[in-house]
């Protein structure tokens, strides 16, 4: 998976998805942290928080692999312009033309006392829906993912 922004695959294809090596600490610490809810297991509350932490960390492993690439643009077809193809946390797919996105805006929320770039696709059909990405996601600057949509003819809107 290459979330270079100036790397192409095939022509004019690009995908985006979470780094490998977040998915794999992820899954490492999940398996570390089941470890030390065997070892703690004579204290329950301990075992119960070790235990709930293995399994989120490798509920996010696992999803973060299913969803990758998690956004791609695909080569336009013959029929059809340029055509985004999103996944959702838990690998539902869904083919977006231009027709279908209102709207490809980067806006900066505060985070931790900074402001970080969220990248929002708006949607009107097939139902209106709203997908925010962050950096997490994309595993590049959500600016130069929309710069890409944006060059590739979806429309524009930057804060």
């Amino acid at each position: 998976m290459h979330n270079d922004p100036s790397y192409t695959q095939g022509g004019d294809s690009w995908e985006w998805s979470p780094q490998p090596a977040a998915l794999w600490v992820a899954a490492i610490g999940g398996v570390i942290l089941s470890y030390v809810t065997y070892i703690v297991r004579s204290e329950p509350a301990g075992s119960l928080l070790a235990g709930t932490a293995a399994f989120l960390l490798l509920f996010v492993a696992f999803c973060g692999y299913r969803a990758t690439p998690r956004l791609a643009v695909l080569r336009p077809h013959p029929h059809h312009g340029p055509r985004i193809r999103f996944r959702s946390f838990l690998g539902r797919e869904c083919v977006l033309e231009p027709r279908h996105v209102v709207e490809v805006r980067v806006l900066r929320y505060p985070r931790l006392g900074r402001r970080v770039p969220m990248l929002e696709i708006e949607l009107n059909e097939p139902e209106d829906r709203l997908i925010i990405l962050s950096r997490w996601d994309l595993g590049t600057e959500p600016d130069q993912v929309a710069d890409i949509l944006w060059s590739v003819g979806f429309t524009r809107r930057k804060y």
